[in-house]
């Protein structure tokens, strides 16, 4: 794996993090750097390690304004950075160095002193010399709260941006099922309106099956469905198609395998149905209708095939194929394979997808 792909991982990671888990890894970051130190000194120096000197007074005071340098530079970084005006920022920043030194000579050598008769800088010491060597000491804090505030700003960006991906995704997958319904309703009552112009006594019946048919499209809200209830509605959509026919379609339908354990959003397979019943030849018992569906242990297959009709395509097209390519790829991305073959007078389709 290439260093980039561990950044992209390392990001993706941590971006799913809870609020929780992070401010376990910041105060991490606290205790490493507030003991980290003086345990390099002790190794290198071959210091003994003892408990009374894990705990001395001033580690835990540095925890307290190393973290109040911290919030307050998230909080100037969070509140300015943004704006196009940067001079807010530049003072705010400004500000922060003395507001670490008042802070901090304020607790260790004012209030310590007073409630423990322990200072952590020589008695005498100057004002200007602890605020000059304390620059030092605010100014690593200060870049620390700058990376810290920049990782949750860029986590907090990509957050952002992967929920407007995917409610655009979740907006483009409502249209292009919405566009199934309409498109699978236009084309059956054309041919029911076939039906009824001849006079045909098949009528009543093809009424009924397209009643079951819509009721199971209006009712069938949920995302995905068991494979097996696919399979169900194309049999109904074969059904209804045979009323059109004054002779027994040249059809081949088998399954192997158990559909059951697999679910698949409504509608998937049907267009590639409706496709072979508008644009092919049922009528070649040399060239029947060929619908396969074949479950393995790692894939489940689709396969389609038909005889190409002679006559002239639909002027106005259709939405059928080109909608499914779209779902698939939003749906299963890198996760099928889609291949579309005519050759001669033969169209096929083949459809694979990974479990």
């Amino acid at each position: 794996m290439q260093t980039n792909e561990y950044i992209i991982s390392f990001n993706a990671y941590f971006s799913s993090m809870t609020r929780k888990q992070k401010i376990w890894i910041y105060a991490i970051i606290m205790i490493t750097m507030t003991w980290g130190l003086d345990l390099v000194n002790d190794f290198k120096y071959g210091s003994a390690i003892s408990l009374s000197g894990m705990t001395r007074l001033f580690n835990f005071t540095q925890l307290i304004y190393s973290l109040f340098t911290l919030l307050i530079t998230h909080w100037v970084f969070k509140r300015y950075y943004s704006k196009r005006n940067k001079w807010p920022l530049v003072i705010g920043i400004i500000c922060i160095i003395p507001a670490f030194i008042f802070f901090r000579y304020g607790l260790e050598e004012m209030l310590i002193p007073a409630l423990f008769n322990a200072r952590n800088y020589n008695e005498g010491t100057s004002f200007l010399f602890y605020s000059l060597d304390n620059v030092y000491y605010a100014s690593i804090y200060i870049i620390l709260g700058f990376l810290i505030f920049m990782l949750d700003n860029q986590l907090t960006i990509q957050k952002k941006q992967a929920l407007l991906i995917a409610q655009s995704r979740e907006a483009e997958l409502a249209f292009l099922r919405s566009q199934i319904n309409p498109h699978f309703l236009f084309n059956s009552l054309n041919n029911i309106y076939a039906l009824s112009y001849k006079g045909s006594p098949k009528t009543p019946e093809a009424i009924l099956k397209l009643s079951g048919l819509m009721r199971y499209m209006l009712y069938e809200k949920q995302e995905n469905i068991p494979l097996e209830k696919e399979w169900e509605y194309i049999q109904h959509f074969i059904g209804l198609q045979k009323l059109r026919y004054d002779y027994p379609l040249a059809l081949s339908l088998s399954i192997e395998g158990d559909p059951g354990n697999i679910r698949i959003p409504p509608y998937l397979l049907i267009p590639f149905v409706e496709n072979a019943f508008k644009h092919g030849d049922l009528s070649d018992e040399k060239k029947p209708l060929t619908i396969k569906l074949s479950i393995k242990e790692s894939t489940w297959d689709f396969y389609i095939e038909n005889k190409v009709a002679t006559q002239q395509k639909d002027p106005e097209g259709g939405v059928g194929l080109e909608n499914v390519q779209r779902r698939l790829a939003l749906l299963y991305e890198n996760r099928h394979q889609l291949r579309m073959e005519h050759v001669g007078e033969k169209f096929s389709i083949y459809l694979q997808i990974n479990r």
